[in-house]
Protein backbone atom coordinates (compact mmCIF):
# COMPACT_ATOMS: atom_id res chain seq x y z
CA UNK A 1 0.00 0.00 0.00
CA UNK A 2 1.34 3.42 -0.98
CA UNK A 3 1.89 5.74 2.05
CA UNK A 4 -0.50 8.67 2.20
CA UNK A 5 1.09 12.01 1.35
CA UNK A 6 -1.50 13.93 3.37
CA UNK A 7 -1.66 11.58 6.35
CA UNK A 8 -1.58 14.59 8.67
CA UNK A 9 -2.70 17.99 7.45
CA UNK A 10 -3.36 21.38 8.95
CA UNK A 11 -5.36 24.05 7.17
CA UNK A 12 -4.92 27.70 8.11
CA UNK A 13 -4.18 26.69 11.68
CA UNK A 14 -3.84 29.51 14.23
CA UNK A 15 -3.45 29.67 17.99
CA UNK A 16 -3.30 32.97 19.86
CA UNK A 17 -2.49 33.63 23.50
CA UNK A 18 -3.82 37.14 24.02
CA UNK A 19 -1.99 39.33 21.49
CA UNK A 20 0.69 36.69 20.85
CA UNK A 21 0.22 34.70 17.64
CA UNK A 22 1.96 31.47 18.69
CA UNK A 23 0.82 29.67 15.52
CA UNK A 24 -0.22 31.92 12.66
CA UNK A 25 -2.09 30.50 9.65
CA UNK A 26 -0.06 27.30 9.26
CA UNK A 27 -0.98 24.88 6.49
CA UNK A 28 1.16 21.78 5.99
CA UNK A 29 0.95 18.11 5.04
CA UNK A 30 2.93 15.29 6.61
CA UNK A 31 3.32 11.90 4.95
CA UNK A 32 2.49 8.54 6.44
CA UNK A 33 5.59 6.92 7.96
CA UNK A 34 7.61 10.11 7.70
CA UNK A 35 10.14 11.45 10.21
CA UNK A 36 9.12 15.09 10.16
CA UNK A 37 10.87 17.82 12.19
CA UNK A 38 9.54 21.17 13.37
CA UNK A 39 12.67 23.33 13.64
CA UNK A 40 13.07 26.85 14.92
CA UNK A 41 14.31 29.07 17.72
CA UNK A 42 12.64 29.32 21.11
CA UNK A 43 9.25 31.01 20.88
CA UNK A 44 8.75 30.29 17.17
CA UNK A 45 5.57 28.24 17.73
CA UNK A 46 6.85 24.72 17.11
CA UNK A 47 5.85 23.28 20.51
CA UNK A 48 2.44 24.98 20.36
CA UNK A 49 1.89 23.40 16.94
CA UNK A 50 2.84 20.00 18.38
CA UNK A 51 0.41 20.47 21.28
CA UNK A 52 -2.35 21.39 18.82
CA UNK A 53 -1.74 18.12 16.98
CA UNK A 54 -1.81 16.25 20.30
CA UNK A 55 -5.05 17.88 21.45
CA UNK A 56 -3.50 19.56 24.49
CA UNK A 57 -4.37 22.92 22.91
CA UNK A 58 -7.25 23.82 20.61
CA UNK A 59 -6.90 26.31 17.74
CA UNK A 60 -8.57 29.68 17.44
CA UNK A 61 -8.91 29.06 13.72
CA UNK A 62 -8.21 26.30 11.23
CA UNK A 63 -8.47 22.54 11.03
CA UNK A 64 -6.40 19.44 11.78
CA UNK A 65 -6.85 16.10 10.01
CA UNK A 66 -5.13 12.83 10.93
CA UNK A 67 -5.56 9.89 8.55
CA UNK A 68 -8.42 11.75 6.91
CA UNK A 69 -10.36 12.32 10.12
CA UNK A 70 -11.04 15.82 11.52
CA UNK A 71 -9.58 16.34 14.99
CA UNK A 72 -11.30 19.60 15.91
CA UNK A 73 -13.53 18.17 18.66
CA UNK A 74 -11.47 15.09 19.53
CA UNK A 75 -9.81 15.22 22.98
CA UNK A 76 -6.19 14.23 23.45
CA UNK A 77 -6.92 10.79 24.93
CA UNK A 78 -9.00 9.78 21.90
CA UNK A 79 -6.60 10.93 19.17
CA UNK A 80 -4.40 8.35 17.38
CA UNK A 81 -1.32 10.05 18.79
CA UNK A 82 0.99 9.74 21.76
CA UNK A 83 3.59 12.18 23.04
CA UNK A 84 7.09 12.02 24.51
CA UNK A 85 8.03 15.06 26.57
CA UNK A 86 11.44 16.61 27.15
CA UNK A 87 11.47 15.59 30.82
CA UNK A 88 10.21 12.06 29.94
CA UNK A 89 7.62 12.14 32.81
CA UNK A 90 8.76 8.75 34.14
CA UNK A 91 6.80 7.77 37.26
CA UNK A 92 9.33 7.57 40.13
CA UNK A 93 7.28 5.06 42.17
CA UNK A 94 7.08 2.52 39.32
CA UNK A 95 9.78 0.26 37.92
CA UNK A 96 10.63 0.04 34.20
CA UNK A 97 8.02 -2.61 33.34
CA UNK A 98 5.30 -0.79 35.27
CA UNK A 99 6.16 2.50 33.57
CA UNK A 100 6.07 0.96 30.10
CA UNK A 101 2.80 -0.88 30.70
CA UNK A 102 1.05 2.00 32.45
CA UNK A 103 -0.93 3.09 29.38
CA UNK A 104 -2.31 -0.43 28.84
CA UNK A 105 -3.97 -0.69 32.26
CA UNK A 106 -7.33 0.63 31.07
CA UNK A 107 -7.46 -1.95 28.29
CA UNK A 108 -8.02 -4.72 30.86
CA UNK A 109 -5.56 -7.09 29.22
CA UNK A 110 -4.79 -10.45 30.76
CA UNK A 111 -1.61 -10.55 32.82
CA UNK A 112 -0.02 -12.82 30.19
CA UNK A 113 -0.90 -10.45 27.34
CA UNK A 114 0.33 -7.41 29.29
CA UNK A 115 3.59 -9.20 30.14
CA UNK A 116 4.13 -10.14 26.50
CA UNK A 117 3.48 -6.59 25.25
CA UNK A 118 5.87 -5.08 27.81
CA UNK A 119 8.60 -7.61 27.06
CA UNK A 120 8.28 -6.89 23.33
CA UNK A 121 8.63 -3.19 24.09
CA UNK A 122 11.77 -3.87 26.14
CA UNK A 123 13.27 -5.73 23.19
CA UNK A 124 12.34 -2.84 20.89
CA UNK A 125 14.27 -0.33 23.00
CA UNK A 126 17.13 -2.78 23.69
CA UNK A 127 16.55 -2.89 27.45
CA UNK A 128 15.92 -6.58 28.06
CA UNK A 129 16.75 -7.40 31.65
CA UNK A 130 15.99 -3.90 32.93
CA UNK A 131 12.30 -4.47 33.65
CA UNK A 132 12.58 -4.61 37.45
CA UNK A 133 14.83 -1.56 37.81
CA UNK A 134 13.53 1.56 39.51
CA UNK A 135 13.49 4.83 37.60
CA UNK A 136 16.19 6.38 39.81
CA UNK A 137 18.56 3.58 38.77
CA UNK A 138 18.42 4.58 35.09
CA UNK A 139 20.67 6.86 33.08
CA UNK A 140 19.26 9.74 31.04
CA UNK A 141 19.38 7.71 27.83
CA UNK A 142 17.65 4.74 29.48
CA UNK A 143 14.91 6.98 30.86
CA UNK A 144 14.35 8.35 27.40
CA UNK A 145 14.03 4.83 25.97
CA UNK A 146 11.47 3.93 28.65
CA UNK A 147 9.45 7.02 27.76
CA UNK A 148 9.57 6.01 24.08
CA UNK A 149 8.45 2.44 24.87
CA UNK A 150 5.58 3.69 27.04
CA UNK A 151 4.40 5.92 24.17
CA UNK A 152 4.80 3.26 21.48
CA UNK A 153 3.25 0.33 23.34
CA UNK A 154 -0.26 1.68 22.65
CA UNK A 155 0.58 1.56 18.93
CA UNK A 156 -0.34 5.14 17.99
CA UNK A 157 -0.50 6.19 14.36
CA UNK A 158 1.61 9.25 15.19
CA UNK A 159 4.35 9.76 17.78
CA UNK A 160 4.90 13.37 18.85
CA UNK A 161 8.27 14.23 20.41
CA UNK A 162 8.89 17.55 22.16
CA UNK A 163 12.69 18.02 22.25
CA UNK A 164 13.18 14.59 23.88
CA UNK A 165 16.99 14.73 23.56
CA UNK A 166 17.46 18.21 24.98
CA UNK A 167 18.45 17.06 28.48
CA UNK A 168 21.21 14.70 27.28
CA UNK A 169 24.90 15.51 26.93
CA UNK A 170 26.33 15.92 23.42
CA UNK A 171 27.78 12.43 22.99
CA UNK A 172 24.72 10.64 24.33
CA UNK A 173 22.43 12.92 22.31
CA UNK A 174 24.24 11.98 19.10
CA UNK A 175 23.98 8.29 19.98
CA UNK A 176 20.25 8.62 20.71
CA UNK A 177 19.68 10.42 17.41
CA UNK A 178 20.88 7.32 15.59
CA UNK A 179 18.83 5.00 17.81
CA UNK A 180 15.67 7.11 17.51
CA UNK A 181 15.89 7.21 13.72
CA UNK A 182 16.44 3.44 13.61
CA UNK A 183 13.48 2.92 15.96
CA UNK A 184 11.22 5.02 13.74
CA UNK A 185 12.21 3.01 10.68
CA UNK A 186 11.57 -0.23 12.56
CA UNK A 187 8.08 0.64 13.83
CA UNK A 188 7.20 2.47 10.59
CA UNK A 189 4.85 5.09 12.03
CA UNK A 190 4.91 8.84 11.59
CA UNK A 191 7.21 10.73 13.96
CA UNK A 192 6.87 14.50 14.44
CA UNK A 193 9.92 15.82 16.22
CA UNK A 194 10.34 19.31 17.73
CA UNK A 195 13.86 20.68 18.07
CA UNK A 196 15.84 23.92 17.98
CA UNK A 197 19.03 22.04 17.06
CA UNK A 198 19.76 22.35 13.32
CA UNK A 199 22.22 19.45 13.16
CA UNK A 200 19.77 17.22 15.01
CA UNK A 201 17.00 17.99 12.52
CA UNK A 202 19.28 17.60 9.50
CA UNK A 203 20.65 14.24 10.62
CA UNK A 204 17.35 12.58 11.54
CA UNK A 205 14.55 13.91 9.37
CA UNK A 206 12.97 13.03 6.04
CA UNK A 207 11.65 16.58 5.83
CA UNK A 208 11.88 19.69 8.00
CA UNK A 209 9.56 22.65 8.55
CA UNK A 210 11.54 25.73 9.55
CA UNK A 211 9.41 28.02 11.73
CA UNK A 212 9.67 31.56 13.07
CA UNK A 213 7.12 33.98 14.50
CA UNK A 214 4.41 31.32 14.40
CA UNK A 215 4.76 30.70 10.67
CA UNK A 216 6.38 28.04 8.49
CA UNK A 217 9.11 29.63 6.37
CA UNK A 218 10.13 26.56 4.33
CA UNK A 219 9.37 22.84 4.22
CA UNK A 220 11.89 20.68 2.46
CA UNK A 221 14.33 17.79 2.71
CA UNK A 222 17.47 18.41 4.79
CA UNK A 223 19.59 18.55 1.63
CA UNK A 224 17.40 21.13 -0.12
CA UNK A 225 17.01 23.25 3.01
CA UNK A 226 20.78 23.44 3.35
CA UNK A 227 21.69 23.81 -0.31
CA UNK A 228 18.65 25.80 -1.55
CA UNK A 229 17.19 27.97 1.22
CA UNK A 230 14.48 30.33 0.00
CA UNK A 231 15.27 33.27 2.30
CA UNK A 232 18.02 34.86 4.36
CA UNK A 233 16.21 33.81 7.54
CA UNK A 234 16.28 30.12 6.61
CA UNK A 235 19.81 30.29 5.20
CA UNK A 236 21.25 31.76 8.39
CA UNK A 237 19.30 29.47 10.71
CA UNK A 238 20.35 26.28 8.93
CA UNK A 239 24.10 26.29 9.51
CA UNK A 240 26.41 29.25 8.86
CA UNK A 241 26.28 31.47 5.79
CA UNK A 242 28.23 34.34 4.28
CA UNK A 243 25.76 36.99 3.09
CA UNK A 244 26.91 39.80 0.77
CA UNK A 245 24.71 42.35 -0.99
CA UNK A 246 24.88 42.71 -4.76
CA UNK A 247 22.89 43.86 -7.76
CA UNK A 248 21.67 42.19 -10.97
CA UNK A 249 23.34 43.77 -14.01
CA UNK A 250 21.83 41.47 -16.67
CA UNK A 251 19.81 38.27 -17.12
CA UNK A 252 19.71 35.61 -19.82
CA UNK A 253 18.43 32.01 -20.19
CA UNK A 254 17.70 31.42 -16.51
CA UNK A 255 20.97 32.98 -15.37
CA UNK A 256 21.80 36.42 -14.02
CA UNK A 257 25.02 38.39 -13.90
CA UNK A 258 25.52 39.90 -10.48
CA UNK A 259 27.87 42.69 -9.44
CA UNK A 260 29.02 42.11 -5.88
CA UNK A 261 31.38 44.99 -5.19
CA UNK A 262 34.72 43.68 -3.95
CA UNK A 263 33.82 40.17 -5.12
CA UNK A 264 33.49 41.35 -8.71
CA UNK A 265 31.00 40.02 -11.27
CA UNK A 266 29.76 36.48 -11.58
CA UNK A 267 26.86 34.45 -12.92
CA UNK A 268 24.34 32.46 -10.90
CA UNK A 269 21.04 30.65 -11.40
CA UNK A 270 18.02 32.95 -11.35
CA UNK A 271 15.88 30.81 -9.04
CA UNK A 272 13.81 33.74 -7.76
CA UNK A 273 13.06 35.45 -11.09
CA UNK A 274 15.21 38.51 -10.41
CA UNK A 275 15.11 41.38 -12.94
CA UNK A 276 17.93 43.63 -14.09
CA UNK A 277 18.57 46.27 -11.43
CA UNK A 278 17.24 44.17 -8.54
CA UNK A 279 19.15 44.09 -5.28
CA UNK A 280 20.03 40.52 -4.26
CA UNK A 281 21.85 38.74 -1.47
CA UNK A 282 24.80 36.52 -2.41
CA UNK A 283 25.01 33.56 -0.03
CA UNK A 284 27.98 31.19 0.21
CA UNK A 285 28.45 28.43 2.79
CA UNK A 286 31.77 28.70 4.69
CA UNK A 287 32.79 25.12 3.83
CA UNK A 288 32.37 25.82 0.09
CA UNK A 289 35.27 28.28 0.16
CA UNK A 290 38.82 27.01 -0.41
CA UNK A 291 41.93 28.73 0.95
CA UNK A 292 45.40 28.86 -0.58
CA UNK A 293 48.57 30.88 -0.11
CA UNK A 294 48.93 31.32 -3.89
CA UNK A 295 46.27 32.55 -6.29
CA UNK A 296 44.40 29.58 -7.86
CA UNK A 297 44.58 29.50 -11.65
CA UNK A 298 41.49 27.35 -12.33
CA UNK A 299 38.94 28.58 -9.77
CA UNK A 300 35.62 30.09 -10.87
CA UNK A 301 35.88 32.97 -8.37
CA UNK A 302 38.82 34.25 -6.36
CA UNK A 303 39.42 37.13 -3.97
CA UNK A 304 42.35 38.13 -1.79
CA UNK A 305 41.86 38.39 1.96
CA UNK A 306 43.81 38.86 5.17
CA UNK A 307 43.65 36.21 7.88
CA UNK A 308 41.83 37.34 11.00
CA UNK A 309 40.43 35.42 13.96
CA UNK A 310 40.17 31.65 14.09
CA UNK A 311 38.36 29.07 16.20
CA UNK A 312 39.81 25.58 16.57
CA UNK A 313 37.01 22.98 16.96
CA UNK A 314 38.99 19.75 16.83
CA UNK A 315 37.76 18.18 13.60
CA UNK A 316 37.62 21.54 11.81
CA UNK A 317 38.55 25.18 12.15
CA UNK A 318 36.53 28.33 11.51
CA UNK A 319 38.43 31.29 10.05
CA UNK A 320 37.52 34.90 9.37
CA UNK A 321 39.16 36.70 6.44
CA UNK A 322 39.02 40.43 5.83
CA UNK A 323 38.52 41.54 2.22
CA UNK A 324 39.09 45.13 1.11
CA UNK A 325 35.74 46.71 0.22
CA UNK A 326 33.60 44.39 2.36
CA UNK A 327 32.15 45.55 5.67
CA UNK A 328 32.07 42.08 7.23
CA UNK A 329 34.70 39.31 7.15
CA UNK A 330 34.22 36.17 5.08
CA UNK A 331 33.89 32.98 7.14
CA UNK A 332 35.61 29.80 6.05
CA UNK A 333 35.19 26.36 7.63
CA UNK A 334 37.50 23.50 6.76
CA UNK A 335 39.18 20.46 8.32
CA UNK A 336 42.13 20.78 5.93
CA UNK A 337 43.56 24.27 6.38
CA UNK A 338 47.04 22.91 7.05
CA UNK A 339 48.92 25.99 5.81
CA UNK A 340 46.95 28.08 8.33
CA UNK A 341 46.67 25.68 11.25
CA UNK A 342 48.29 25.91 14.66
CA UNK A 343 49.98 28.78 16.43
CA UNK A 344 52.21 29.59 13.46
CA UNK A 345 49.30 30.84 11.32
CA UNK A 346 50.45 34.23 9.90
CA UNK A 347 47.89 36.78 11.09
CA UNK A 348 47.36 39.60 8.59
CA UNK A 349 49.07 37.84 5.68
CA UNK A 350 47.32 37.92 2.29
CA UNK A 351 45.49 34.68 1.54
CA UNK A 352 43.47 33.67 -1.53
CA UNK A 353 39.85 32.56 -1.18
CA UNK A 354 38.11 30.71 -4.02
CA UNK A 355 34.80 28.93 -4.64
CA UNK A 356 33.00 27.23 -7.53
CA UNK A 357 30.13 28.92 -9.34
CA UNK A 358 27.60 26.38 -8.03
CA UNK A 359 28.39 27.38 -4.43
CA UNK A 360 26.64 30.73 -4.92
CA UNK A 361 22.99 31.03 -3.82
CA UNK A 362 21.00 34.16 -4.69
CA UNK A 363 18.37 35.25 -2.20
CA UNK A 364 15.88 38.13 -2.07
CA UNK A 365 16.85 41.02 0.19
CA UNK A 366 15.37 41.31 3.67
Amino acid sequence: MTPKTDFISTRNLSKHFGQVKAVDDVSLEIREGEFFALLGPSGCGKTTLLRLLAGFEFPNHGEIFIDGQPMGAVPANLRPTNMVFQNYAIFPHLNVKQNIGYGLRKLKLSSQKLEREVNEALVLIKMEGYGDRNSDELSGGQRQRVALARALIKKPKVLLLDEPLGALDKKLREQMQIELRALQQEVGITFIFVTHDQEEALSMSDRIAVMSDGQVRQIDTPERLYEQPVSREVAEFIGSMNIIEGGVSSRDNGMVTVHAGALGNFQARNTHGFATGDTVLIAIRPEKIAVSVEKPVDADHTVAGRAGTTAYLGDRSHFHFHVNGLDQPISVASPNLKPLSGRSRPSGKEIWLSWPAEAVILLPPG
